[in-house]
């Protein structure tokens, strides 16, 4: 009986296990297989897209960019991006982030010195040569076709910054070697005696300028101008251009000549080197001064030529500095423009028209203040005609309110008769004689030429005395 409640819980629990088997298959769903198998392969396939190139070549950062002596804080952080980059969950980005913030150590103290500072302490200073220094590479400069010339102080040359680079260079007179023994060269070359101009054994040489460039604590010869054959020099005389320190520089040779002077004028601009030549004698002669007052000089040439029918003729030719050079700026005459000047006088005066003689006769400044009524006629007349004597020669007094002027006689101008009383004031003080009604009288007078006849309303004009 006890076997056989044996075998019934048996039979009933092996049931029960069947039972159970068979319901939980049919309860279990079947597309709960298929996420499990999509979420196990794309975990795969992320990593691999996220970025493999930034894991192994991470943008530089900060710390990267340094100098050679941090070396080991270079390998840190690509150290920390390779690490980072390993964990396939974590984007590439993060990885990049972290290595960029990722804390350093403390750098040590950088031992090495700059090496800006090392360059500049062995790049060695340029040598400047001083002034003795360059008069010695000067008169080293001699060979046997060349001579420096000298006066009674030593060589004759100048200093000057002409590429204004804050070196001095210089520039001296040289003359070529000839083989003649007629002349011997004195020893130093002293050509500045002027006895030379009368020795017939004295013959000329070429003379020129050279230029010499200060360059790396060296002189190098540099620009050569040419001076044309000359017996003797009398000197070099250096001249500003306009009144400022760092203004145009020309350098004036002067040779004298049994007539005068010549000047050649050595020119230094930016547009380099020029020459102009000016002779100084009875028929010529310049004047440098600023003749229109704009800060830079002029040159003023003076030159006589002989016209038929006038005379001798002066031409005054004004040059102005344009730039690089002088250049012709305007030419007048004196003697014709003189004369026409005085023939237009006589007219007015012979035609009792005082009005008009006024206005033709006087300067700019004292014909305005005859327009404005400040100059009466008679007292204006006396004061451009100063009698030559107290009486007048017919014994009757002069009064100009009815007389008739019938000739009027200036002395004839055949030349230049200005005379320079200063700098820029030419003055011309002839005596004239005026016949009228009442007999004839003498006068004297002053005619004075513009300062700046070239750009002036009136080349010529009376003075008030």
């Amino acid at each position: 009986m006890r076997n056989l409640n044996l075998v019934i819980v048996i039979i009933i629990a092996s049931f029960l296990f069947m039972s159970c088997l068979h319901g939980t298959r049919r309860e279990e769903p079947v597309p709960a297989e298929i996420p499990v198998r999509e979420i196990e392969q794309p975990p795969v396939r992320e990593p691999e897209q996220a970025a493999p190139v930034p894991a192994e070549q991470p943008p530089d950062p900060p710390e990267i960019g340094r100098e050679e002596p941090e070396a080991p804080q270079i390998t840190e952080p690509v150290a920390a991006v390779q690490q980072e980059t390993e964990k396939p969950e974590e984007p590439a980005e993060t990885a990049v982030s972290k290595a960029e913030t990722a804390p350093e150590r403390p750098a040590e103290p950088d031992t090495t010195p700059d090496s800006r500072q090392t360059e500049a302490v062995q790049k060695p200073q340029p040598v400047v040569l001083g002034k003795k220094a360059i008069i010695m590479a000067i008169m080293s400069h001699s060979t046997e076709t060349n001579a420096l010339v000298y006066h009674k102080t030593g060589p004759l040359l100048h200093f000057i910054d002409v590429d204004k680079n804050g070196l001095l260079d210089a520039g001296a007179i040289f003359i070529k070697k000839e083989k003649n023994g007629a002349d011997p060269l004195p020893q130093p070359l002293d050509l500045t005696d002027m006895s030379r101009l009368y020795n017939d054994r004295a013959m000329p040489f070429d003379f020129y300028y050279q230029l010499f460039i200060q360059r790396d604590g060296k002189l190098y010869p540099d620009r050569v101008v040419s001076l044309g054959k000359r017996v003797v020099i009398q000197g070099i005389i250096e001249i500003k251009i306009k009144p400022e320190p760092d203004s145009i520089t020309a350098l004036s040779a002067v040779f004298p000549t049994p007539e005068g002077t010549e000047n050649e004028w050595i020119l230094f601009s930016s547009a380099g080197i020029s020459r102009i030549s000016f002779k100084e004698n009875l028929s010529n002669y310049p004047r440098v001064y600023d003749i229109d007052e704009d800060g830079t000089l002029d040159i003023i040439q003076f030159s006589k030529i002989f016209e038929e029918g006038i005379g001798m003729e002066t031409f005054i030719t004004l040059y102005k500095w344009n730039r690089d050079s002088f250049k012709e700026f305007k030419t007048i005459n004196v003697v014709r423009n003189l004369n026409q000047f005085l023939q237009k006088a006589i007219d007015l005066l012979t035609q009792n028209n005082l009005k008009a003689f006024f206005i033709h006769s006087l300067s700019p400044s004292d014909e305005l203040r005859y327009a404005q009524g400040s100059l009466k006629d008679e007292a204006l007349f006396h004061s451009l005609f100063k009698p030559l004597s107290e009486e007048p020669v017919n014994e009757d007094p002069l009064d100009i309110r009815d007389m008739q002027i019938y000739d009027v006689t200036f002395p004839e101008i055949l030349e230049n008769p200005f005379l320079q009383t200063s700098l820029t004031d030419y003055v011309f003080r002839p005596l004239i004689r005026i016949t009228a009604s009442s007999g004839s009288y003498f006068f004297k007078t002053a005619i004075k030429m513009a300062k700046n006849p070239f750009t002036s309303k009136k080349q010529f004009y009376f003075l008030l005395q």
